[in-house]
């Protein structure tokens, strides 16, 4: 009988833990601007782990990169080919304070933030220009506006990052007039974006690695 109970105890226990689990994957992630000047304070749910999501969305655009070359340009994947096309977008450097030697947390967010904000009105532009990989790019918008709330979050001052108004045509170097140019800035925006969330997942984990050997050593 003793077992029995014991059992059935363990039965519940694992059920409160694992539905816990999945309303915590269920919080909803609201947009959080920076320059919000309600005064109204908005709690937004930090993602279990933002590590493993910055690293989902690297893969996701990699792939969606390379799937835009196959389909557009109707050749195999060879970056190399646009190397020498250039266009200037958000990139992670050391003076960003993101790399361990050089680590400043709050500056490093702060990068990243302002990133995303305008990576975010670039994929409205790709979006509507690669009109075939629709769904896979609002996936990817979807995840850059969770993950997004979430660096703001952990931000000290999220109000320091005002909100963006960007005009893609003035700074798409290729003419947005003709389909070729528009499959160019596509292929260049997520090669860009591709690149960036490479050095923001390296500075996500070299955060979470900070944090760990701090609360290791107090």
């Amino acid at each position: 009988m003793d077992s029995a109970q014991h059992l059935h105890g363990f039965v519940l226990a694992l059920l409160v833990v694992s539905l816990s689990a999945l309303l915590v994957r269920a919080a909803p992630i609201v947009e959080f601007s920076g320059d919000d000047s309600s005064g109204s304070s908005r709690t937004i749910p930090l993602s279990t782990n933002w590590e493993s999501l910055a690293e989902w969305l690297h893969s996701e655009v990699l792939k969606l990169r390379d799937q835009q070359f196959r389909d557009v340009f109707n050749l195999p994947v060879n970056n190399s080919s646009f190397s020498l096309y250039t266009i200037k977008l958000p990139q992670i450097t050391v003076a960003d304070g993101c790399l361990s030697f050089e680590f400043k947390k709050e500056n490093c967010l702060r990068t990243i933030a302002v990133g995303f904000q305008e990576y975010l009105q670039y994929m409205d532009y790709v979006k509507d220009s690669y009109t075939s990989g629709k769904d896979d790019v609002e996936k990817v918008r979807d995840t850059i506006q969770n993950l997004s709330a979430d660096v703001f979050q952990r931000m000290k001052n999220p109000k320091s990052v005002t909100k963006l108004e960007i005009n893609t045509k003035d700074i798409l170097s290729h003419s947005s007039d003709s389909e070729w140019g528009q499959a160019v800035n596509v292929h260049l925006i997520l090669r860009e974006f591709t690149n960036f969330m490479e050095k923001t997942y390296l500075a996500i984990r070299n955060i979470n690695e900070r944090k760990s050997r701090k609360i290791i050593f107090v």
